[in-house]
């Protein structure tokens, strides 16, 4: 029973799928990639042709030049319209120097700013040197003060500690003036 109820099925599917199939290969034939190519036919005739061009890209120019003025300033007059020739040389506008005056002084300002960095610098400097010799003094009178077991072990490492770190922070004073006086001499 088995074998026939397969028999059956087997044919049913081949009943379906064969109309199926016509159906494919006649729109393939029709309207696919198999169907025929329609040929416009028209008569031959004589007549001129334009040249035409049509297209969308980016135009370069061979060269670029950088034009402006080399100081800033406001425009007084200006003797040339945009598209006109000009001669090599020409004077094409004069500009008024209204913001010289204030970039002149703006730098003067930043000299005196820098001059006072570098004097609060040494003045640093000085500082931390007077209190590196003052660290070194006491730690040395610590030393001696441990030698003769006047004081403590701790109280002598604390002046060497002071010392080393009073010896650093002059380091670093130093550091900053000559930084300061490079920036001054930029």
């Amino acid at each position: 029973m088995r074998r026939g109820s397969m028999k059956g099925r087997t044919l049913l599917l081949v009943l379906l799928l064969l109309p199926l199939a016509g159906l494919f290969v006649y729109v393939m034939t029709n309207s696919g990639p198999l169907a025929p190519v329609p040929v416009t036919v028209a008569e031959v005739e004589s007549r001129s042709i334009s040249p035409a061009l049509y297209g969308i890209g980016v135009v370069e120019s061979r060269a670029v030049h950088r034009i402006g003025a080399t100081s800033p300033g406001r425009l007084l007059w200006l003797d040339a319209q945009v598209g006109e020739m000009v001669a090599a040389g020409q004077v094409l506008g004069e500009l008024d120097p209204v913001d010289l005056n204030d970039r002149i002084e703006g730098q003067r300002a930043a000299v005196r700013r820098l001059e006072s960095l570098v004097a609060a610098a040494d003045s640093r400097v000085a500082e931390t040197k007077a209190r590196k010799e003052y660290a070194e003094a006491q730690a040395a009178r610590y030393e001696n003060l441990l030698k003769k077991k006047a004081v403590s072990v701790e109280a002598a490492d604390a002046k060497r500690q002071e010392r080393r770190t009073t010896a650093a922070a002059w380091s670093s004073a130093r550091a900053d003036a000559e930084a300061a006086r490079a920036e001054q001499a930029r």
